[in-house]
């Protein structure tokens, strides 16, 4: 039996609010879970792609599925609109923190 992790590299803050979840410190454990030979499929942020395409040349577990930026998800919309409908401003990628 194979497991394959499915996941995405979005870009949810416009700006970096903690120096510790940076993309370079983020991307340090990314790497290290492929080098464990799990199969991983991401979905990536535009802004993301290039890098992503040079880390998938040398790791044939990885396999980018899709560019794709958070507001371009169905769930992102859906949530846009309840805040737009509820009067509530929703700052371009910047629901608050946690």
């Amino acid at each position: 039996m194979t497991t394959t992790f499915v996941t995405a590299y979005l870009k949810v803050y416009d700006e970096e609010y903690d120096i510790s979840r940076n993309f370079q410190n983020r991307l340090k454990y990314f790497m290290l879970l492929l080098d464990l030979g799990i199969n991983v499929c991401i979905f990536v942020e535009p802004e993301f792609q290039e890098k992503f395409n040079e880390i998938e040349k040398n790791y044939k577990n990885l396999k980018i599925i899709q560019s794709i930026s958070i507001n371009e998800l169905e769930l992102y919309k859906i949530i846009a609109a309840v805040f737009i409908f509820s009067g509530v401003y929703l700052a371009n990628k910047s629901i608050a923190h946690d």
